[in-house]
């Protein structure tokens, strides 16, 4: 027979998964032929198992990943690509993370850079690292923001990129920074230097980062802090990812789309910004205006909407203030 009071005072601790199997075997005759102990014992295994769900479903959700299904098992090996798969299943293990060392992915567009960085944070939430995922102007729109505001904002955001196990930074240096953005810049890789991870995946080689940094000064700083301490992996190939699976042709945008503001209203929401969403009619509007159609007889690829669009956006909110 069940005990309402014992059922509620569960449910009062947030022991839901007890709860449950508590209801359960009130109500299924068989469980009275087990011992106390084992039938103590299911209520706490389902706790348990709940609770580990509860905290995998919370990492996935935080670290805002484009491609959540991505992982280590799918990735593909063929023969052009060189991959050096005992190191990458190695790096899977997360042993680089609990020795705060890095990841720079390296290669040419549609080689399979992002796919390869989320996969690594998938294996590394699996192991109940706290893993965040974001795209470099994201992060410096965010930042920079914050950094206006002079409220207090930008020191918590820093705190907050600091405290990640497992940080992903896409779109690594894929434009020139200004010196406020490789400020910004410094300040991160010095918050997380020797505490915690960073995944960087770059189209260009590390030894070409100092240009797009700027000022040398910062950049020879924030190299110090990322090189030595990290794994680089070369993705190349003489057929990209996105070629192997049809995909160079499909999803290339050329033209801005209401579709697509609404992923970049997702995007800056996610990371924080959620005082800019919805975006207002008239951003909507100037985004369209420039982007919406082709610049016949040229096209726009899509780093020239991203790129330009962030532009726009950031200049709309930074007059607002």
């Amino acid at each position: 027979m069940m005990n309402e009071q014992t059922l509620t005072k569960l449910m009062e601790m947030k022991l839901s998964g007890m709860a449950e199997a508590y209801k359960e075997q009130a109500a299924n005759k068989e469980f009275q032929k087990m011992t106390f102990e084992d039938r103590f014992s299911l209520l706490v295994d389902l706790e348990h198992a709940r609770r580990k769900s509860n905290k995998l479903q919370r990492l996935i959700k935080t670290a805002t990943f484009l491609n959540s299904n991505a992982c280590i098992e799918d990735l593909e090996y063929h023969e052009d690509r060189r991959l050096n798969k005992e190191l990458i299943l190695k790096l899977a293990s997360c042993t680089y993370i609990l020795d705060s060392h890095n990841i720079i992915l390296k290669g040419p567009t549609g080689s399979g850079k992002s796919f390869m960085a989320t996969a690594f944070g998938v294996s590394a939430y699996r192991q109940f690292f706290n893993v965040k995922y974001i795209r470099l102007p994201e992060l410096l729109d965010e930042l920079s923001l914050a950094k206006l505001a002079a409220d207090g904002s930008y020191r918590k955001s820093i705190k907050k990129y600091t405290k990640v196990d497992l940080l992903i930074l896409d779109e690594w240096l894929l434009t020139d920074l200004t010196t406020d953005e490789a400020a910004i810049l410094l300040e991160i890789t010095e918050a997380r230097h020797k505490v915690g991870s960073t995944i960087f995946c770059s189209q260009i080689d590390p030894s070409g980062w100092h240009l797009k940094l700027g000022n040398e000064t910062i950049a020879e700083a924030i190299l110090d802090r990322i090189i030595h301490d990290s794994y680089q992996i070369l993705l190349d190939g003489e057929v990209s990812m996105r070629e192997r699976h049809d995909l160079a042709g499909n999803h290339d945008m050329t033209t801005l789309t209401p579709k697509e503001i609404q992923k970049m209203e997702e995007n800056y929401y996610l990371v924080g910004l959620k005082s800019w969403i919805p975006f207002p009619k008239e951003l909507i509007e100037k985004l369209l205006k420039v982007y919406g159609e082709e610049p016949v007889p040229y096209s726009w690829t899509e780093q020239d909407i991203y790129e330009g669009s962030r532009k726009i956006i950031f200049d709309y909110f930074s007059n607002q203030s």
